[in-house]
Order: structure tokens, then sequence, then C-alpha cells
């Protein structure tokens, strides 16, 4: 993600919008008196990284020249920024931005990869946030999916976090993604005995077959009830798949936590596979407690 870099050299993720000023809530605070409580920003608008003055008693500089206050200026690598007389701010890589969270007791600044953001770490998932394409959803083993909103703080762990989210922009497909989940088609190879399942993924011009994992069986699970669903007259597709939450643990034998492991994991799996909404191979309904396998196309054979 971006980064302005401080004077010292130290490097500081720059979160979507960027508040900078003396204030203690700024999102850079400066604590000297030439610098105005509210000095300047600095926000992504979808497309660029843009500085703004707000009108500080003693201005903000961009290499060497003044800016007017309001008005707005392009970044590029390696810009000078000075805010009053507070020099040797330089900007980093122009990246957009991601969902960040922080704990507010110190730490590691957690950053979102491949459009997810697990916390308190990858490897033993307590809550994650995904995008839904207009919100971000804040998703944890034992509590309802919600919404969230940019410099929320919420608590996972016992710890209080806050979150940075990146405004969502529309979903125009980007075509040099290797695929979305809507293109996918899903292909289980099950044993008899149901012990090993064996997962295809068939993207647009090549298959990619997995090494087994856990959460496999969780995925054919879902599969499984949308493939019957598909079967049904009565039932429109918006409906296909559907299935309550506390079902499913007693289906798969599970508890919350480890479900929720599994779901992370997989679209974890897509992610590294450079699907761009990896998120979307299970959805959830977030005022009925139920999910759903994202993708349509689907195919369970029994090994003989």
């Amino acid at each position: 993600m971006a980064e302005l870099i401080a004077p010292d050299g130290q490097r500081s993720v720059l979160f979507a919008v960027h508040t900078i000023g003396r204030a203690p809530d700024s999102t850079l605070v400066i604590g000297h008196n030439r610098v105005s409580a509210r000095h300047a920003e600095i926000r992504w608008d979808g497309r660029r990284w843009l500085l703004r003055d707000l009108g500080s008693r003693n201005g903000t500089w961009h290499n060497d020249q003044r800016i007017a206050p309001g008005q707005l200026v392009p970044l590029s690598f390696r810009d000078r920024l000075r805010f009053a007389d507070q020099d040797g701010w330089f900007v980093g890589n122009l990246q957009a931005p991601g969902a960040t969270a922080e704990a507010l007791d110190g730490g590691k600044l957690l950053q979102a990869t491949g459009g997810m953001l697990a916390i308190p770490d990858e490897a033993d998932p307590v809550a994650c946030l995904v995008s839904s394409g207009r919100d971000w959803i804040i998703e944890t083993a034992d509590e309802p999916a919600r919404a969230v909103t940019d410099g929320e703080v919420v608590s996972v762990g016992g710890r209080l976090w806050r979150v940075r989210l990146p405004q969502n922009v529309s979903d125009t497909w980007d075509l040099t993604a290797e695929a979305y989940v809507a293109q996918l088609a899903l292909h289980f190879a099950v044993s008899l005995d149901e012990e090993h399942v064996q997962l295809t993924i068939n993207m647009p011009g090549r298959p990619h077959t997995c090494r087994p994992r856990a959460h496999h069986y969780t995925l054919l699970t879902l599969a499984r009830q949308r493939l019957d669903d598909q079967q049904r007259s009565d039932l429109p597709p918006s409906e296909h798949g559907w299935i309550d939450q506390r079902q499913l643990l007693q289906m798969l034998r599970l508890d919350q936590n480890t479900l929720y492991q599994h779901i992370y994991r997989s679209r974890r799996e897509l992610s590294g596979l450079k699907i761009l909404d990896a998120e979307s191979i299970v959805e959830r309904r977030l005022d009925a407690g139920q999910l759903r396998l994202g993708v349509r196309d689907l195919t369970v054979t029994r090994d003989t």
C-alpha cells in the first residue's frame, strides 16, 4: 500500500483519508505549534492520491511550491512535502489503499492481502474483514456478520482494533485478473467413505487441482446443498444453496470457530490463484444467519 516517509526515514501506511495536523485525532500528528490543528489531508479518489491544504495558517508545500487552500494536487513517487516549517516528508509507493487494523494497545499494523484482512493473524483468524462490493463486512465465528465503517473500533479476541477501510469503487471487471468466482466451475471427486475430497477449480483457460485440505469438505457440503436446490422447480435461482449456519454446523460436526477458519482458508486459497473476488466463494446473508457457496457450475463424482 501507499506510504508516507517521515523525516527520520520511518514509513507509515497511507489510509484512504489521511489527515495531517496538530490535533491528537489526526492520522498523522505533528506536534508543533506552527502546524494547524487541521492542517492538510492526503486522500485516495479511486484513481490517484491527492494532497489538499485545509486552510492552514502557515501553509502546505508540494515540491517547494506552496499550494492554495483547498487546491487538489496529484502526488507522485518521491514527492517532497512540507507542513508549515516541518520539512522532510516524502511520498513512498503509490499503491491503492487497502483495509488495515491496528490494536489500540499497540502492536503491528495489520494489512489486507488478497482483499481480506484476518485479525489477529492469518494462522488463527478470529475475525475477518471482507468487501461485499458496497460495504465492508466483519465476520467472526460467534457473532452475526455486520457492516463496519472506516475508523470504527471493533472488539476482537479481547482487544480493541481501529479499522481503516478504503471506499469501495464500482465492480468493473479487471481483465488482468485470472478469474472471478462467477467464472469458476468446481469439480469434487469424493471417495466412497467420504474421507478424501479432491477439488479441481476450473478457471477460464485452465484447471487447477488443489492439494487436499480439510476445508474442501465444507465446500463440498455447500455444493451439495446448491446442487439439490438447483433440481427444485419451485425455488428461484436467487434462493439456491442457502443453508442456516446452525444446520451446517450439525451436518459437518464442527464448532463455529472451525467453520469460520474453513471459510477463511477457502477464500485465501482462491485469492492465491488470483481470483479477484475470492471472498465471494462463500456468501452470507447478514440478517438471516445463512450462507451458501458462491459458485453455480458444480459437479460431484464418486471415486470407484
